[in-house]
């Protein structure tokens, strides 16, 4: 949905609704733009806060025809990257479910 939001005082007020929330951490940017997702054919399970990752790794993968052991460390690198990502994601939810009354 979107969000249209003022910051005040740590308060963030989002058309459409009364209460105000808590805002949690900060405002995080994506680290590759749309364009470069498009031209990588990136697929939208694929466009999160890790493709700066996933798009050397499928350049990679297709450069060496997908030989599991060639591309290993980039793999690494994109799990941990996801596996970070869930765990912020898990955390954002408690904070936030603790937060609410």
């Amino acid at each position: 949905f979107f969000f249209i939001s003022f910051c005040t005082n740590n308060k963030m007020v989002s058309e459409g609704e009364e209460k105000s929330q808590v805002r949690i951490g900060k405002k995080r940017i994506m680290p590759v733009s749309n364009e470069l997702l498009d031209a990588e054919n990136i697929p939208p399970s694929g466009r999160d806060y890790c493709a700066h990752i996933l798009i050397p790794l499928q350049r990679c993968r297709r450069d060496t025809f997908y030989v599991p052991w060639k591309c290993q460390h980039l793999r690494h690198m994109y799990d941990k990257c996801q596996f970070v990502e869930t765990l912020r994601r898990v955390n954002f939810e408690k904070v936030k479910e603790t937060r609410e009354y």
